[in-house]
């Protein structure tokens, strides 16, 4: 079992979580407040990063949430709506989440600026929801041509969100550029998302691209503008690829052929 705050073996979790246990009274079980309600999720932000690469660290993880939610709501674990945990309401990935029955998870690629996975999971058990997650997280990361070095995060459990408040961020629009001809355009333009993976690139208020949902690595580019490279409506074909994953959004990278035989090339989020 891995984890990047801290690497001092399989047991450090459950050190982490009995000093949160410790830093709270052991609540009368005549008075202890209901387990929270699916609707408000649970916030633990003590926890290490918990890397469920295999099914040790699954089952382990699995126990840790399952000690938080018994918890519930108190002075180190905040109970948050939906609405204010943007990459849960916001990202398609946050809200697949959302939509699934419990047992169920959310799992990023870890470190996400270069493991581009955002994956829900669900199963019949806790530890099958998990793996399902896994399963999707690691075959995001293969499509995506990920390094090896690559690991998958858990960043939600049913009710309980088990990464920092910075890792549930959701960036509305992020920065694009284009190269044309292996020159890099002065056009300054931001990427919004439209439905799962298909994208609008705006250059202020003015729609320049629209890049399609992609199929196995690809994705249909259609010129917005007329003060673009190539007349407004035109349809191009092009390669995509994703090259990380910063506040719930890809960065990615599309290349494609002008129909002139020029190369180009439209960053996003890099």
């Amino acid at each position: 079992m891995t984890y990047r705050k801290a690497r001092q073996g399989r047991s450090f979790p459950f050190l982490v979580l009995a000093s949160l246990l410790a830093s709270c009274a052991a609540p009368d079980p005549s008075s202890a407040p209901a387990v929270a309600a699916p609707q408000r999720f649970l916030l633990a932000e003590t926890l290490p990063d918990l890397i469920v690469d295999d099914a040790a660290s699954q089952r382990d993880a699995a126990a840790i949430v399952a000690r938080v939610a018994a918890l519930g709501p108190r002075p180190r674990i905040d109970a948050l709506a939906p609405e204010f945990v943007p990459l849960l309401f916001n990202a398609p990935a946050g809200r697949d989440f959302l939509g699934l029955a419990e047992p169920k998870v959310l799992v990023s690629g870890s470190p996400a600026l270069q493991c581009p996975a955002l994956e829900p999971g669900a199963g019949a058990t806790p530890e099958a929801a998990m793996a399902d997650g896994v399963q999707a997280c690691r075959a995001a990361l293969r499509a995506a041509g990920a390094p090896e070095s690559c690991g998958c995060r858990l960043l939600a459990a049913d009710h309980v969100l088990t990464g920092s408040r910075e890792d549930y961020a959701y960036a509305r629009g992020i920065p694009a550029r284009q190269t044309i001809g292996g020159k890099l355009s002065s056009l300054r333009m931001v990427a919004e998302q439209q439905g799962a993976h298909a994208l609008v690139l705006y250059a202020g208020k003015q729609p320049v691209w629209e890049v399609g949902e992609p199929e196995a690595g690809r994705a249909t580019l259609r010129a917005l503008s007329a003060d673009g490279p190539v007349t407004a409506g035109t349809r191009i074909e092009a390669r995509r690829r994703r090259v990380g994953l910063d506040r719930g959004r890809y960065a990615e990278r599309i290349d494609a052929t002008l129909a002139d035989g020029r190369d180009l090339t439209l960053l996003i989020g890099q």
